[in-house]
């Protein structure tokens, strides 16, 4: 079974890569289209929690081990895929990672995963949740993850102006997220959010340069089987700007 979700995994990940460079995709920038023996067998064992789990509560919605990995897994490996043309262009190794509303681990525990260089911090305020992330660390052995088992808002009591990367994927509640993520960054942090091929920022430009940040480019790509469309949405560190009247 380990070697069939295994096969499934370097396949789809093949498959997207592929799709990228023939849509001429801003992500094809990043070329590796393998991943390594190590990397894949470490999301096989959070797979198959992921699966275990989810049969006990309600991390994910009902699916195929296919489905899973297609829909969570491989979404979360593009995402990944921006962050390391970003920081290459940053040349940037290492840093902090904080991804809010972090759930199942998606996409925290495959970029924690995938980087194992990176600190990464899963904010998840649900205790149910967040034992699951905790079982994972344990599982994987994964060093550089934290778990922290809070509301968003706090997270800038314990780590503001620390972070290169702060993400979420399908979180909700975009103002705050984007007010609390622009209190994280340092000077050349990026924001890289998961939404949908239609999403909208909820802010306007000067709402966002009040915040401290600057909106880069929305980068679009569709999931290998089902041709799904999402998009990566990105934001930079910018100089808080005090508008006139306000």
């Amino acid at each position: 079974m380990s070697s069939d979700i295994a096969s499934i995994v370097g396949d789809l990940y093949g498959r997207l890569c592929c799709e990228l460079r023939e849509d001429d995709s801003f992500l094809a920038k990043d070329s590796d289209s393998k991943l390594p023996d190590l990397v894949i067998s470490d999301l096989v064992t959070y797979i198959e929690l992921l699966e275990g789990w989810s049969a006990k509560m309600d991390l994910i919605s009902p699916c195929t081990t296919t489905q899973l990995i297609e829909r969570h897994v491989i979404d979360s490996l593009a995402m990944c895929k921006m962050w390391r043309i970003i920081a290459s262009g940053l040349q940037l190794e290492s840093g902090l990672c904080i991804d809010i509303g972090s759930g199942a681990g998606l996409p925290g525990i495959v970029f924690a995963i995938l980087y194992r260089s990176q600190r990464v911090v899963l904010c998840e305020p649900r205790k149910k949740r967040s034992h699951f992330l905790l079982e994972v660390r344990r599982k994987l052995n994964l060093e550089n993850v934290e778990i922290a088992n809070y509301e968003m808002r706090a997270l800038v009591d314990f780590f503001r102006g620390k972070a290169n990367l702060v993400t979420s994927r399908a979180l909700g509640q975009e103002k705050l997220f984007l007010t609390t993520a622009a209190a994280l960054l340092t000077a050349n942090g990026h924001v890289i959010q998961m939404v949908g091929p239609n999403w909208k920022c909820a802010h306007t430009a000067n709402e966002l340069l009040s915040l401290g940040l600057s909106f880069k480019a929305t980068e679009h790509y569709r999931l290998p089987i089902t041709g799904a469309a999402h998009a990566l949405a990105i934001c930079t560190r910018s100089q808080p700007t005090i508008l006139a009247g306000s």
